[in-house]
């Protein structure tokens, strides 16, 4: 293949003036209706010079003309009964005299056709309306609708036709009726599908039946000419839409800058300039007015995100990404989250403070182990047996835990390009990636033995994400993520959770403050070792100790906080537990349930009897065995139980 559809390079900015996005409905398949273009139809490549002299030229010597090039006065190669050329896999040879007779040429420049009386060539007939010839820019000839139909424009014609048809029984069935409309909708896909693909089956050189360079080519030309004629149309001044931009192109859309308009004005220039387009181009060439983004950012080539709107009287604003880690399925719920949440803010309220403030605080939550581990999973395809097997090759993290999981159990072998989910926890200093991961099974049932590695979250997945956006609004994430707001935050989560029963009951007798002596009174670098976080205050203290020295020293303000988090933690872990009873996921061994009800299956924690007439019930139930890794409620309740 020699053409390529035309994509335009982005001008990366956030553009708070309306982007309009105007695309082309089914440009190849329309391209094929609108100019026949069809296997059965192709006419071959142009001729070059040496073939039209020889074919037009009404003066000279004929001997001298076949000294020069080869071919007698009535021969064109491959189109006047001269050799064949060379068509896609085979040769073309039509019949002497076709391509004349179609672009008006006269029996003088030598077309001819062979005479059914005495076998002498006899003038070919001059018409008056010749029907001519079609060239696509990549020179290639094809014969018009009137001359040949071809058989592609009138499948493709069938099939867009059906597809209006299913879309307009789509825009009025009732909005009750969700079956029919999914069915419907799922049916015009469906036929996209089918329209969109016939543009591959021309071009499959390796896989398909039948390839055809030529044709392949045309259809892509076609397309790249269409839509550059549509920017010079953009481009043209017309006081309709006065100052508008083309700022991105790819392959059928366009995207138009309207700097200055409102919201209204640029639909309606935006409608103006799909009239005009479809206006220049023959049917069934379309220009649609699609969306218009108020605002957008930009990114690079089929990256883009911002609020769309798809008519001039929508009031809410639809968020819409393509391309970005928020459209994507292998990033993290945590990056899509923020980056979602980020975006939003930038485009509500033009602050980037605010969305400073929300990234800092968001990653001082995952520093403090504040974020549920179902937020933290990647989920990315493996394709096992396709990875080198040469020494020192790195295999994909996904792949590493499938060969861990088949280690253990050769039936959990995940089928081909099957997502395998994976989490990456603390290793050594300086370890590989590769070293650092693990299933989150393993660690939601590893009781704390495995941490979530919060520095690789923060610096190697939401900062370069987020700084690929943000850093077109001049917004430098890494930096804010070595912020003291952002780097403070972690320990003033666990103070604040940790705090609120001595707050209220013990006043402001605050152990923190002798935690933080305590602290600062070290001075040699063992004395760091082997520490853990006291179960009280949250701060650093030596490992054989669960309370550090400060909360130690007032036993009852301890002795509160540890109760008061024990009974918060069962009332939670009660909670979870009725759910997934609910949800089925129970039938393990038989455990007492640990809560009463009142009345038409109303639960009371703990059974208490001095509340109403609830009444203590001697219910046994089977423990849950649930390990679904798609349900958020799974890893709460391995959170809750290694908490407890």
């Amino acid at each position: 293949m020699e053409c390529l559809p035309l994509v335009m390079e982005p001008e990366s900015k956030l553009y708070v003036d309306p982007v309009a996005v105007l695309d082309f409905a089914s440009l190849y398949p329309s391209v094929v209706c609108a100019y026949n273009l069809c296997y059965s139809t192709c006419l071959g490549k142009v001729p070059d010079q040496r073939d039209l002299d020889a074919m037009f030229d009404e003066t000279g010597d004929e001997k001298e003309k076949a000294s020069l090039t080869g071919l007698r006065a009535d021969q064109v190669a491959g189109l006047g009964g001269g050799p064949p050329r060379k068509l896609g896999c085979h040769e073309l040879a039509l019949p002497p005299g076709l391509l004349p007779a179609m672009l008006r040429a006269s029996h003088k420049n030598g077309a001819r056709r062979p005479s059914d009386a005495d076998g002498e060539p006899e003038p070919a007939p001059r018409s008056e309306n010749p029907p001519g010839v079609t060239v696509t820019p990549n020179g290639v000839m094809f014969a018009p609708k009137n001359v040949r139909p071809g058989i592609l424009p009138r499948l493709l014609a069938e099939i867009l036709d059906t597809r209006a048809m299913v879309k307009s029984c789509l825009k009025h069935a009732p909005a009750d009726a969700k079956a029919r409309r999914r069915a419907l909708n799922a049916k015009q896909f469906g036929l996209k599908l089918i329209a969109n693909v016939t543009y591959g089956y021309t071009a499959a050189g390796f896989s398909g039946r039948m390839p055809m360079a030529e044709l392949a080519d045309a259809i892509v030309q076609c397309g790249r000419d269409t839509l550059e004629r549509a920017i010079r149309t953009v481009h043209s001044g017309d006081a309709r839409w006065r100052g508008a931009r083309v700022v991105y192109g790819d392959t059928d859309s366009l995207f138009v800058h309207f700097p200055g308009y409102s919201k209204a004005s640029a639909f309606d220039a935006a409608a103006a300039i799909a009239a005009a387009v479809t206006a220049d181009n023959p049917d069934p060439v379309t220009l649609k007015l699609e969306k218009v983004y108020h605002p957008c950012i930009l990114a690079t080539k089929k990256r883009y995100v911002g609020h769309a709107y798809e008519s001039p009287t929508q009031r809410a604003p639809l968020f819409d990404a393509k391309g970005i880690e928020v459209a994507r399925r292998d990033n993290c719920p945590l990056l899509v989250k923020t980056q979602r949440v980020a975006l939003q803010l930038l485009f509500h309220n033009k602050d980037l403070s605010l969305v400073k403030r929300y990234v800092q605080r968001h990653v001082a939550k995952l520093r403090a182990g504040r974020i549920p581990l179902g937020d933290l999973v990647f989920a990315k395809e493996t394709r096992l047996g396709t990875y080198s097997k040469t020494p020192g090759a790195q295999k994909p993290p996904a792949a590493i835990v499938a060969e861990s999981l088949m280690a253990r159990d050769p039936r959990a072998e995940p089928k081909f390009g099957e997502r395998v989910p994976y989490v990456v926890v603390c290793g050594e200093p300086g370890g590989r990636l590769m070293d650092m991961i693990a299933h989150p099974r393993a660690v939601a049932e590893a009781r704390g033995t495995l941490r979530i590695n919060a520095k690789y979250y923060g610096d190697k997945v939401i900062a370069p994400a987020m700084q690929r956006l943000l850093g077109l609004v001049g917004a430098d994430v890494s930096a804010w993520l070595r912020e003291p707001a952002a780097l403070a935050s972690a320990n003033d989560f666990a103070k604040r959770a940790f705090a609120a029963p001595l707050a209220s009951t013990f006043g402001s007798s605050s152990p923190f403050e002798n935690a933080r002596k305590h602290q600062s009174a070290r001075r040699n670098i063992d004395q760091f070792f082997l520490s853990v976080r006291c179960a009280v205050c949250g701060e650093l203290t030596e490992a054989p100790r669960i309370v550090c020295v400060a909360c130690a020293s007032s036993p009852g303000a301890a002795a509160a906080t540890l109760a008061w988090r024990a009974a918060a933690l069962e009332r939670d872990a009660a909670k979870l537990a009725r759910v997934c009873l609910g949800c089925g996921g129970g039938g393990g061994a038989v455990t007492p349930a640990g809560f009463a009800f009142r009345g038409c299956g109303e639960f009371i924690s703990g059974g208490d009897p001095g509340k109403g007439h609830a009444r203590e019930v001697s219910l046994s139930v089977g423990a849950v065995e649930c390990v679904s890794l798609d349900c958020a409620l799974f890893y709460r309740r391995r959170k809750t139980e290694t908490e407890l």
